[in-house]
């Protein structure tokens, strides 16, 4: 087997090096029958490009073969014009173009056909072997190109520049000991000239990619791009890309790797199958519904519809990158365009770590510029990364991002189901992103996720967290409308949120949920209307509405909150947010619950501020072994908290544990309640279940169901008005002061009869 020399360059991507192929000799495996043996000289034209040879006959094109790959520079270097159609059927055919001598001239087809091609096996294999010429207006209608190091229906390795149309049907294989590239149509594309591809709705590539010892990269179209000048591919047609190495794979439904390029416009496939495995020791897969790898900046990137995609990614012993459109993409990008997936499904399965997306598995673009009048929608995807001992990050949109991103688009996700499994790590599972590495802004663009499944899973004494939009990350998210989502948390240390399920500094406004979570058998579950839990950092919550339902099985343990289900630690402010709903069925063994935040437990500098916010539950029916329920807040343990002018609606658990404002309040430093009001048929009207701390109340009012109950204790009071059921929440009237008499009877007199002046609407 021929050696493979490598010329090694870091191409600075965080993951691999990418070496450029610089073989020492040629090895063409001879056959009996070769159309070679038939070359017939053509009868017209010089060569030039006045008069290009005139190729009439496959003999002609045999002819250019042959001399071409015996060394005639005067042939490889000429002018060719195709004028009818080629069938090369009834012998095998030897590639135009060697490594020792090149195509160099330019080969023009006039858009007549290729026919029935097939290659004997050489390093470069193809039409064209080895061309660092030019080739035009070709079109090839049935192909099969078998070789071992650069294999492409059309050319092998291309250095020059390439123009097709064609509704090919093209078989390409590539087998080899070092390392392999291979594409529908071109194997290793190296050029500063122009590459255009077009492919009909009937077009059908399949590509397999097979090396024993070396890299693998495999595309529909081509498996490594590097070119400085415009790249043009429309396929419509049907792809399958299989590839298996021992050291990384790189696959993709278009392209296998692109480097730096200057532009790339790639369009639909109706169904793209890529099957990617690597079973080399810490080998890495990267496998993209059109791209399998992207490193280096780029002016643009266009990505259209992609339907019905399906990608199989997997690595024994290293880590899976799978996306939709990329699987791991890195550098500036100028501009992009994406429309993507619908009906796509993608499976990552990697030892070390497995990130997959809808359009990308790891993002690391440090700027992008997007078409900003767009709508990209991820619709009806099946998204999996399974882990045998890493991470493992799933994603509508990103599995996971490295660098900190602006949002410039608005984005819909529905209809999906992401997944993210591992079993001896962490895992992170989102509407739109696994893992937010870095900060992550919306930008004040909408973030739609609608009708989805999210379920998460991680080892022994790991954690799993999963969002609606984000699973883990920070950042600022606005705008975002969740409805109809669904999240299963199983085995250990599960987190789940509506918007994000862990955060260590965020801001959240403005956004719409509606969220079902389901909580597995196990431990130390956060589940949280809006937010799981918050670790550490700034975390404001602003005018946002929440319907929440969680089920816990019965040997769970759980922090539940309608907003936050809980906070370990920094500074906290929640304003303006209405729980709309929230039901909860509490068959835990071990429970912390609130309307508001399950449980805050962080150091005696975590500061949370509470004001303005309207709950409304339903029946929460207590049968756990071990539980702190509150009205407000499950337990307080050592947190600094002041909850003003809000309001509590529903049936509160009885019993020492439950209390209508606090389930349980620790020693803490500061715990105000002021101006508040809670309105519940159960008979516990008592502020704290069980309480280790001074409670300072100002203002408080709460009615139950054996007595309109009243009280101000100390300081001054507002006039709670009841519009539809929902109080509002800022009065503009002060109407009483500590020690004056709030009987009912006094309640609805004007001030100036001596009365109070409570007016209740409808």
């Amino acid at each position: 087997m021929v050696m493979l020399v490598c010329m090694c360059c870091c191409l600075a991507t965080g993951i691999s090096l990418f070496c450029v192929p610089v073989w020492a000799e040629t090895q063409t495996t001879a056959t009996a029958d070769l159309w070679t043996d038939y070359a017939v000289a053509p009868a017209l034209g010089d060569g030039t490009e006045t008069a290009p040879y005139q190729i009439k006959s496959p003999e002609n094109l045999a002819w250019v073969a042959r001399e071409t790959n015996a060394g005639n520079y005067d042939v490889a270097n000429a002018y060719f014009k195709q004028t009818v159609a080629i069938y090369l059927n009834g012998h095998d055919w030897v590639p135009i173009g060697t490594e020792e001598h090149p195509f160099y001239g330019e080969y023009n087809a006039a858009w007549n056909e290729v026919y029935n091609m097939t290659t004997i096996a050489t390093d470069y294999a193809g039409l064209f072997g080895y061309c660092v010429g030019n080739i035009k207006s070709l079109d090839m209608i049935s192909a099969k190109a078998t070789g071992y190091l650069c294999v492409g229906a059309y050319v092998g390795y291309l250095k020059g520049s390439l123009v097709s149309d064609s509704p090919l049907m093209a078989t390409v294989v590539a087998n080899s000991s070092s390392t392999v590239y291979a594409g529908g149509i071109v194997g290793y594309l190296n050029t500063t000239s122009e590459f255009e591809f077009n492919s009909g709705p009937n077009s059908k590539i399949k590509v397999t990619a097979r090396s024993s010892g070396g890299e693998v990269y495999a595309g529909g179209v081509v498996g490594y791009l590097n070119s400085t000048e415009e790249v043009d591919i429309l396929a419509y047609g049907a792809v399958t890309v299989t590839s298996t190495s021992t050291g990384d794979v790189y696959a993709g439904g278009a392209i296998g790797y692109l480097s730096s390029t200057s532009y790339v416009d790639i369009k639909s496939y109706v169904g793209v199958t890529a099957t990617s495995t690597s079973t080399g020791t810490s080998k890495s897969v990267y496998a993209g519904g059109c791209i399998g790898a992207r490193t280096g900046d780029s002016t643009s990137l266009f990505y259209t519809r992609w339907l019905g995609m399906k990608l199989e990614a997997k690595a024994s012993s290293g880590e899976v990158y799978a996306g939709g459109s990329c699987g791991y993409l890195s550098g500036n990008v100028g501009r992009i365009y994406f429309e993507a997936s619908t009906s796509q499904t993608v499976n990552a399965n990697g030892s070390s770590k497995a990130l997959v997306g809808g359009y990308v598995g790891g993002f690391a673009c440090s700027y992008i510029g997007w078409y900003s009048n767009k709508i990209y929608n991820l619709n009806s995807m099946t998204l999996t990364a399974q882990s045998s001992s890493g991470f493992a990050h799933a994603g509508g949109f990103a599995g996971q991002i490295y660098a900190s991103f602006t949002l410039p688009i608005s984005v819909e996700v529905s209809s999906c189901t992401i997944k993210a499994l591992s079993t001896s790590s962490s895992a992170y599972a989102g509407g739109l992103i696994g893992l937010s590495q870095e900060e992550f802004l919306s930008n004040n663009y909408t973030i739609t996720v609608s009708d989805c499944t999210i379920e998460v899973s991680s080892g022994s004494s790991c954690s799993a967290y999963s969002g609606g939009v984000i699973g883990a990350g920070s950042g600022d998210l606005s705008n975002c409308k969740i409805s109809d989502l669904n999240i299963t948390l199983s085995k250990y240390g599960c987190t789940a949120g509506g918007i994000i399920g862990k955060s260590v500094g965020t801001i959240i406004s403005h956004c719409d949920v509606s969220v079902n979570v389901v909580v597995g058998s196990s431990q130390y579950h956060y589940v949280g209307g809006i937010l799981g839990e918050h670790a550490s950092g700034s975390l404001q919550i602003i005018q946002c509405e929440v319907t929440t339902s969680v089920t816990l099985q019965s040997s769970a343990q759980a922090r539940v909150g309608g907003i936050i289900g809980g906070v370990r630690n920094g500074i906290v402010s929640l304003e303006g947010v209405y729980v709309k709903a929230m039901n909860v069925s509490l068959s835990a063994d071990n429970l912390y619950l609130g309307g508001a935040i399950g449980d805050c437990s962080g150091s005696s500098s975590c500061c949370v501020t509470i004001s303005n916010i309207y709950i409304h539950s339903d029946d929460w029916t207590n049968s756990s072994s071990f539980s702190y329920i509150g009205g407000f807040i499950g337990q307080n343990f050592d947190s600094r908290l002041q909850l003003s002018s809000s309001y509590f609606e529903g049936t509160l658990c009885d019993g020492s544990s439950a209390g209508s404002v606090i389930g349980f309040l620790g020693s803490v430093s500061t715990t105000m309640i002021a101006d508040c009001l809670v309105r519940t048929t159960s008979s516990n009207s008592t502020w704290t279940g069980n309480s280790a701390g001074t409670l300072t109340k100002s203002c408080l009012v709460l009615e139950n169901a054996s007595s309109r109950y009243y009280t101000t204790d100390t300081g001054d009071w507002s006039n709670w008005a009841i519009v539809n059921g929902k109080p509002l929440l800022k009065s503009l009237f002060h109407i009483a002061s500590a020690g004056e008499e709030c009987s009912g009877d006094i309640l609805g007199k004007p001030i100036a009869d001596g009365g109070l002046g409570y007016t209740e609407l409808t």
